[in-house]
């Protein structure tokens, strides 16, 4: 049966099934992933959707997703990575269905070709904006911009649009969990960044509850200052914004028609779009490789991060230049 079909089946399973089968509780590998989930909370919130989204910390051991028919990782590029490189290939009788997030579709090996599809996140066509306001929304973790700092991020934005928006922001006070060393983050000094590549008329809040959580539905546009997606790609903010009809500015208005998909509804606005994998664009085994002629042995998130081989391996096959 094709990959898609399986989906299909069981995506579209009697609703029973799929609220048994769901990961309602919040478990954790251990203290230091509780730590990093609440630090970026409300950006690692839960949703639900039946392809059971959750990050690959949630569980005590990966061996877990065995309960569920099918998984949707949220993990950015370092969890995607983690969970790979400690299991390059599917254990025996595995039936889990993983789906993996389009952008780090190159890190996952051949040999899991039939246990993978790949999924984004995207707003439904609609028709064209009027909007006159724009959400920026990020945090200070220095782990938000490995690759493209927060200066670069803004450079992504066209003049004429922070010119003609009025431009509001959500930036959450962080600290990074993954560094061994303190990063010395200074959060007014990225206060200042945002301002000098925006407007001094800037509206800013640092917390999104009550700012934000009772926000009603509206036009208007929104851009995530995390263009790395290091450590979260899946990004409950997104979901929040996008279900009350804002629409990401950086997302492409074209739509791959040439591929089949699966598309289901996550709210009147937004969707998730599930893909075939294409397992010629893995790199996998170039990480692979790395780990064993340095002797990297099951290495953790806080390894990967911190190590400056792996880092520059990301980096350089990830295109991260190209994501600005």
């Amino acid at each position: 049966m094709p990959m898609l079909d399986k989906i299909k089946d069981i995506v579209d399973r009697n609703i029973c099934e799929n609220l048994i089968s769901k990961k309602w509780d919040i478990q954790f590998r251990n203290a230091d992933f509780e730590q990093i989930y609440w630090h970026h909370h409300p950006m690692t919130e839960r949703y639900y959707f039946e392809g059971n989204p959750l990050f690959t910390f949630e569980l005590q051991s990966p061996l877990e997703m065995e309960c569920y028919p099918i998984v949707m990782l949220r993990d950015g590029a370092l969890g995607i990575l983690d969970f790979f490189i400690n299991y390059p290939r599917p254990w025996s009788d595995l039936k889990t269905m993983f789906l993996i997030p389009e952008r780090f579709e190159s890190l996952v090996p051949k040999f899991w070709k039939d246990h993978v599809a790949i999924y984004k996140v995207q707003s439904r066509e609609l028709e064209k904006s009027s909007s006159t306001q724009l959400i920026l929304f990020g945090n200070s973790s220095c782990d938000s911009y490995y690759f493209t700092s927060l200066e670069e991020s803004l450079n992504g934005l066209s003049q004429e649009a922070l010119e003609n928006l009025d431009v509001r922001c959500l930036f959450l006070q962080r600290d990074s969990k993954l560094k061994n060393q303190p990063d010395g983050n200074d959060y007014i000094e990225k206060l200042k960044i945002i301002f000098q590549k925006t407007s001094l008329d800037l509206k800013i809040t640092t917390n999104f509850y009550p700012d934000f959580d009772q926000m009603r539905e509206g036009d208007f546009y929104y851009y995530n200052l995390d263009r790395d997606s290091i450590f979260i790609s899946d990004n409950y903010l997104e979901h929040f914004f996008m279900a009350r009809k804002g629409r990401d500015i950086a997302q492409s208005n074209s739509r791959n028609l040439a591929k089949e998909v699966l598309k289901y509804s996550l709210s009147p606005y937004h969707e998730v779009v599930i893909s075939e994998f294409n397992s010629d664009q893995s790199v996998f085994p170039d990480f692979y490789l790395y780990c064993k002629l340095n002797k990297i042995d099951k290495p953790s998130v806080h390894d990967l991060y911190n190590n400056p081989g792996i880092m520059g391996l990301l980096g350089q096959k990830l295109n991260y230049r190209d994501n600005i």
